[in-house]
């Protein structure tokens, strides 16, 4: 549930917090792969 008002930096941040998440789980997901 989203406020009527929003900051847009907030949602910026939270948005980059997500894609670096999403980018480690990857990394790590591949390094695994690779690892066997």
């Amino acid at each position: 549930m989203l406020p009527a008002q929003v900051d847009p930096t907030v949602l910026n941040k939270e948005r980059l917090y997500l894609n670096d998440g999403l980018k480690s789980f990857y990394v790590k997901a591949k390094m695994q792969c690779f690892s066997g």
